[in-house]
Parts: structure tokens; C-alpha cells; sequence
């Protein structure tokens, strides 16, 4: 049945977007007192790495899309560097990339997951690969994980859901690639303890400083999150993952084309709705960087490594 959405916001098959996002009654955006003096925030910096990009149609990346213009997509890692270590929010294609596309794609999914330039994060970062100590995982599908094999030495760190998922019964998923989930990095499984920030529930301030703060965004798969990361000059960047493809998901607000939805959202109803709390959370706060994993155009504005952004 190809009827996704929620109340207040029903998409069908083919529709141009979610016309207005969802108001809730009664909604609060939880603050932090710290970020009001980020100078005082311990000095962190980020930089985006390129490990592929591809082309598709704009249509395919969100609803309303035009068939006719071609939009570049890319698969990144983004490095964050905190005075308790460096980490990846997502590892990008990793040295092995092509074997995994070849022995795990299926057939009707190699169309839409080709992709070219393959430059691994690790062999990007060079002497830095090793400084790698931790990696967060916005979710467990292919194009994330990677290239986590490339840094054994690394923790990492996903939704429960989606490691119960992949390493379980859900392991044929198309998008997940059991043999991805290497056993030589020790895993440790995210339940968000932490009370409610800006408007979710609930979050993790990953060091207990108000730097970094990964909060739910179920949908896309089970267990997606998002990460916040606030910086002394007073920027502040929300890295979102596969909630959408692109910034204009947000912005119009409408989910991926239909037939993106079916292929790679496993909930298109808790996708739709991560998706809407994240369009209220840009209009409460027009400053805030929001960062789709894969939106070429958003992630160039902000600059590839080596740019170092403070």
C-alpha cells in the first residue's frame, strides 16, 4: 500500500511534499544555558570528507523534484575533533566499498547506489586515520558503515534498534551489510539517557559538555540519530543523516520520491515525522546549520576537508 504520512500532513504516491509542517500543540524547545556563552564551550572544530559522490535525478531525491535537472549527491564522514579525541560521524565508503557494492547489492538497487570518486576517509585523513578513536553512526546501512573496517582501533557507537536489526533477522535488509559489522571494533549501543533537548525527548551529551549531543531520528531505519555539534564561535551544526537526501526536505517539507521511500525507509510514517520536527526545529532556529548526509550543495557552502570549520 503506497500511502505514506501522518495526520496533518498525508502524502500520497507522487504528491509534491507535506504542505505545512505538523504544529503540536503544546511543544517546547529545550534549550542549553551553556550554549549562551559558547566561548566557553572547550574548542572544537569539524571538517566534512568526501568519500563518493553520484547523480541522480532530482525527483528520486525528494517529492515535488525535477525529472529534468540531475542533482550530486555525496556519501561523507564527518571528522569532529574534541579535546577528549577525535571521532567520525559516520565512516563514509570505506577501502573496500567495491567488494561490499558486489557482493551485496542486489541487482535492482545497483541503478540508484552507483557512485563515483572513491576516496576513503582514511586514506584521506593519512596520519590523522590513526588519531580516529570513536565512530558515530547516524545508521547501519551500507553507504555509512562502511568504512568503519578501516579504523579498527575505533569504538563505535549506533542505535540499539538498528544493531539489533542489522546483526539479527532484519540482516538481509537490502541496505544492510552484515559483513560491514566487523568484529575487531568493540561496539557500544546508544539508549539516549539524557533528558529532553531542543525539541526531542530525549539525547546523549556524547562528553557532558554541550558540544556534542546526538538526539533519536527514527524512520529511516529504526534506530537513526542526529548529532548537534556547537562551536566557540557560536555555530551550530545539526548532522540529520538520511531523514532526507536534501535541505529542501525540510524546507518545502516533503519526504523522498515514493519510490525512494519503498526502497530505502524502513518506517515511512516515523521517517515523515522525524522529518517534521526537524522543519519546526529550523523555523524556531534559523541560525542553525542543518546537514543532510548525502546533500552535495549544503555540505560544499560549509567546505570539504581539508577546511576546518571553528
Amino acid at each position: 500500500m503506497i500511502v505514506l504520512g501522518i495526520a496533518s500532513g498525508l502524502c500520497v504516491a507522487g504528491c509534491d511534499g507535506i504542505r505545512e509542517p505538523l504544529e503540536v500543540p503544546g511543544e517546547h524547545f529545550v534549550g542549553d544555558a551553556r550554549l549562551q556563552v559558547p566561548g566557553e564551550l572547550p574548542a572544537v572544530s569539524l571538517s566534512i570528507l568526501k568519500t563518493a559522490e553520484f547523480r541522480m535525478p532530482e525527483a528520486l531525491v525528494f517529492s515535488g523534484g525535477r525529472w529534468t535537472v540531475q542533482r550530486t549527491s555525496v556519501h561523507a564522514a564527518v571528522l569532529v575533533r574534541h579535546p577528549q579525541g577525535a571521532f567520525l560521524f559516520d565512516a563514509g565508503l570505506g577501502t573496500h566499498a567495491g567488494a561490499h557494492f558486489a557482493d551485496a547489492m542486489p541487482f535492482w538497487l545497483r541503478p540508484l547506489m552507483q557512485y563515483t570518486q572513491h576516496v576513503p576517509a582514511k586514506r584521506a585523513l593519512g596520519a590523522e586515520a590513526g588519531m580516529i578513536g570513536r565512530i558515530i553512526l547516524s545508521h547501519m546501512h551500507w553507504d555509512h558503515v562502511g568504512g568503519v573496517e578501516d579504523f579498527p582501533q575505533a569504538e563505535v557507537l549506533a542505535g540499539r534498534k538498528d544493531y539489533e536489526l542489522a546483526t539479527g533477522g532484519g540482516a538481509a535488509h537490502a541496505l544492510f551489510v552484515p559483513g560491514q559489522i566487523d568484529e575487531a571494533n568493540p561496539w557500544r549501543l546508544v539508549d539516549f539517557t539524557g533528558g529532553a533537548y531542543e525539541n526531542f525527548d530525549r539525547s546523549q551529551d556524547l562528553f557532558g559538555d554541550g558540544t556534542v549531543v546526538l538526539v533519536p531520528l527514527p524512520g529511516h531505519t529504526p534506530g537513526a540519530l542526529g548529532m548537534f555539534v556547537n562551536l566557540r564561535s557560536g555555530k551550530r551544526f545539526f548532522f540529520v543523516g538520511d531523514a532526507v537526501w536534501a535541505i529542501e526536505g525540510f524546507r518545502i517539507p516533503a519526504p523522498k520520491f515514493w519510490v525512494s521511500r519503498l526502497l530505502v525507509d524502513h518506517d515511512s510514517a516515523e521517517t515523515e515525522r522525524s522529518l517534521l520536527r526537524v522543519a519546526r526545529l529550523m523555523r524556531h532556529d534559523p541560525d542553525l546549520i542543518v546537514v543532510p548526509a548525502h546533500d552535495e550543495a549544503v555540505q560544499r557552502a560549509i567546505g570539504f576537508y581539508p577546511v576546518v570549520v571553528r
